[in-house]
Order: C-alpha cells, then sequence, then structure tokens
C-alpha cells in the first residue's frame, strides 16, 4: 500500500490520530481513526497490538480489508448506501461508545 511509506514518516506536530482522520476524511470506505480514545476498544475487537505507527495502521487497514462487513456488496437503498461507503470509519462511533461506557459512572 502506497499510503505506508508515506504514513510513516515523522511530521513535527501531526500525531497519529490527527494524521488517521485526514486518512479517513478521504477514504472512510477503508481508513479507521486511531487515537487515544479509540485505541483500547480497537485492540479488543482486532487483537493487534496497535503499537508504532505504520506498521500498526497497516494491520489495522489489513484486518478492515479482510472482514466480511467490509467485502459486502453494495446495498441499493441510497440510506444504506451511505452508511456502506463509510464502514470503516464508522467503527469510531463504536469505539467511542465503548470509552464512554467505561467513563460514566454506574446509576
Amino acid at each position: 500500500m502506497a499510503f505506508g511509506r508515506e504514513f510513516g514518516r515523522e511530521i513535527d506536530g501531526i500525531a497519529t490520530a490527527f494524521a488517521t482522520r485526514l486518512l479517513t476524511r478521504a477514504r472512510p470506505d477503508l481508513f479507521v481513526v486511531v487515537n487515544n480514545q479509540s485505541r483500547p476498544w480497537l485492540r479488543e475487537v482486532t487483537g493487534l497490538k496497535l503499537a508504532g505507527k505504520h506498521r500498526m495502521y497497516r494491520g489495522l487497514i489489513g484486518w478492515v480489508a479482510g472482514q466480511l462487513w467490509h467485502a459486502s456488496a453494495a446495498p441499493a437503498d441510497p440510506g444504506e448506501r451511505g452508511m456502506w461507503d463509510a464502514r470503516a470509519a464508522l467503527l469510531d462511533c463504536f469505539a467511542y461508545y465503548a470509552a464512554i461506557r467505561q467513563t460514566r459512572p454506574a446509576a
């Protein structure tokens, strides 16, 4: 993957979270945001260590691309198609939901 060579380069002031957010914005069907809030959940569901920059991200993208839900055919319904087009980016929603549940006090 060509993005891996560029992703591995250090740019002063650009952290992994920012870089992955830009990639996800460009290709929400393939890329995933990785930051301090999403990392624990992503580790849990993928079984990946998610340590290091470009190797970690390549592994995560490989995991996403290997999922049945990612390889599924595009739905015909326009509303469903919009969500399908952003299927990898939507992992961030699940990660934040898990993070919020862990930080809220029990009722």
